[in-house]
This record gives C-alpha cells, structure tokens and sequence, in this order.
C-alpha cells in the first residue's frame, strides 16, 4: 500500500505535476468565466424579448415570488399588497465582469411609496467581496415596512423590503441566479418541492427553521397567489 509523503519529502516529478495541475485548474477557470460572459452576451436580447411578453402578464412576477421556496417566506401580508402592484423585475449583468448586477423592481402607483422603481446594484472587488448600492425607498408617512412592527401574536413582522436595507449579496444571488431565469418554472409551479433543500445549500442559505415552523402555523402564513396561470 502507497504511504502519504510530506511536501517537502514528495518526488520532484510529482511535484512538477502537481504545479502543471494547477495551472490547468486556473485555465478552466478562465474558460469558464469567459462562457459566463459569452452566456450574458447572448441572452441578454432574449431577456429583453421576454421582458416584453411578460408585461402582458398580471402579477406574474408576484405569483413567481410567491411560489419561490427561499423568497416566499419573507413576505409579509402588507407585502402582498404591494407586490400585486409589481410590474417588471429585470436582472442585468455586467458584459465584463456578470459578478457585477443590477436589479430592477418596477411599480405601479400604490399607497406605500411613491418610487415607480427600486433599484438595487452589486460590484465586486477584486479580491472577490460585494459591495451593494440601492435606491432609498420613499415610503409614505406610517407605511415604512422596513420598520419594526409586530403582528396580532406580539411578534416581530418582517418584510420582504428589508432586503433593500441589507448589504448582503445573498438574495440578489437569488434572484439573479435562480428567480430570474426559472421565473417560468415558479410562475408554473414546476418546481419540485425537494429542490429547496438544494437551493438553500447553493446559495448557503439556513432559513430551513422557519419554513418547517410554517408547517405548524400555517394560519399565520400571508396570503400568497400560487399556481396562477393566464
């Protein structure tokens, strides 16, 4: 049976190998953030197409959201009220670099604020971190979902525009990666329901605590449009 060798015991031969090795993980690297650009290259069009079509769609993109695994849960009932005036959300990524997103939520006027667009935007630095700019949501005086409210139970009710507040790249990788090119498949319901396991593991997301309490409270769910198709 072979026996293990330090680094500095290992055969020169090896060793070579070991360093062409790694020049050949760095070229796949390569290769595959250039398929990336080419992939956004040739999408883009597509998505502007689709943009089009789906604007003669009502509530799609909230009966998307409401059927999202990861998403749904955040949404709170006045939420839901603002959602159904949700008219587009586009996803547009950087020609030379798709880490860097923008993301754009628009509305039709509603009673909570009197922006018609949200705006939220993610560049990357070169040593990888994301840094995260946004648009400051105008809400009309008492309709700031964002601050802190509680429900008929005396608990603390979030809201989905929190996330507008939050610095973290972590639903906007959502949404970009996920939400946005399966919006067909949530519209439809054509998601399995042992996919949101795999969701949450790719995006490194551990809510899984509040979607197995869901189960118990269901009466304390908001009311979400699901399986809705025109």
């Amino acid at each position: 049976m072979a026996t293990s060798k330090s680094v500095a015991e290992a055969d020169p031969v090896v060793e070579r190998a070991r360093e062409e090795l790694m020049q050949l993980e760095t070229e796949v690297e390569n290769v595959e953030k250039e398929l990336v650009k080419q992939q956004n290259r040739l999408l883009k069009p597509i998505w502007e197409k689709r943009k089009a079509i789906l604007s003669k769609i009502p509530d799609f993109w909230s009966v998307a959201i409401g059927n999202h695994p990861v998403l749904a849960p955040l949404i709170s009932y006045e939420d839901v009220e603002i959602l159904n005036h949700l008219t587009s959300l586009h996803v547009d990524r950087n020609d030379d670099n798709p880490e860097n997103y923008r993301i754009t939520v628009t509305f039709s006027k509603n009673a909570y604020f009197k922006d018609t667009e949200l705006v939220k935007t993610f560049k990357q630095s070169k040593d990888g971190e994301s840094f995260a700019s946004k648009t400051l949501i105008n809400w009309y005086d008492g309709k700031d979902l964002t601050k802190k409210r509680k429900n008929m139970d005396d608990e603390r009710q979030g809201s989905f525009f929190e996330w507008f507040a939050d610095e973290g790249p972590d639903l906007g990788d959502v949404i970009r990666d996920d939400l946005f090119p399966e919006a067909l498949r949530y519209y439809y319901m054509e998601v399995e329901d042992d996919e949101t396991d795999d969701i949450n593991a790719e995006f490194d997301l551990d809510d899984t605590d509040d979607e197995e309490d869901g189960d118990e409270d269901e009466d304390d769910e908001p009311p979400q449009k699901k399986g809705k198709r025109q």
